[in-house]
């Protein structure tokens, strides 16, 4: 049985090495696919564990990769979860995925900052501080890092200039 496999091989080494280069391919794009899901899952399992809630509520047909969904729930449920006697506090958060001009995937949350820190603790600020302005934004500071991000910079996000206004810890 063994004689057979290595005459194959030795008689046909071009198809040998076309199947060998196949199945490593595959097998690497299958690790590749599933280390990225599992790297974005693990984010955003450490950010929302970070804010301090108990419950996300999504409307249908949303996806389960938070920041892939292109369905945000309306405005008027939180008004509704509000006001149930053992909510503590509703904090309305869009969560937007975007492709930046290198391929690399990035994740913009739109929160109301006075809701959002009821939730939890204040947010504490490495540089500068809160939104002043309506085209103000925060950063964390993976992003300000690697970006080379400074308090005052502008940055194009979604087509629109943003003002930096603070830099966060990254939760």
């Amino acid at each position: 049985m063994h004689k057979m496999i290595v005459s194959n091989l030795a008689h046909r080494p071009l198809r040998s090495l076309i199947s060998i280069v196949a199945i490593a391919l595959e097998v690497t794009l299958i690790l590749l696919i599933v280390g990225f899901s599992l790297g974005m899952l693990n984010d955003t399992k450490n950010r929302q564990a970070g804010i301090g809630a108990d419950v996300i509520v999504l409307p249908p047909n949303s996806s389960f990769m938070i920041g892939i969904t292109g369905a945000p729930a309306p405005i008027k449920i939180a008004d509704v979860l509000a006001k149930l006697n053992h909510v503590r506090s509703v904090t309305p958060v869009l969560l937007q995925m975007t492709l930046q001009s290198a391929g690399t995937p990035e994740i913009i949350y739109g929160i109301d900052l006075d809701s959002y820190e009821t939730m939890g603790s204040k947010f504490r600020y490495l540089e500068g501080g809160p939104f002043q302005k309506p085209d103000d934004v925060l950063v964390d500071d993976f992003f300000a890092h690697s970006k080379h991000v400074k308090v005052g910079d502008n940055l194009d996000i979604l087509n629109h200039t943003f003002h930096v206004a603070g830099i966060a810890p990254r939760q």
